[in-house]
């Protein structure tokens, strides 16, 4: 949704922090097989997030 109102490099950003975080178990939650709680793999995606924009990194 964020890249049809025009703003793709975020949008790109969100998915890159989604796969980063998902791609460790520490970061899944118990459905996905891991053990984080929803609180707890939302916190890891928005740290995710944060380092790649800090880094500047995109994708």
């Amino acid at each position: 949704m964020l890249e049809h109102f025009g703003y793709v490099e975020a949008a790109t950003a969100i998915v890159s922090a989604i796969e980063r975080t998902l791609a460790t178990p520490e970061g899944r939650t118990r459905d996905l097989g891991g053990n984080a709680s929803t609180n707890e793999c939302g916190q890891a995606v928005l740290d995710t997030l944060r380092t790649l924009t800090r880094e500047g990194i995109r994708s």
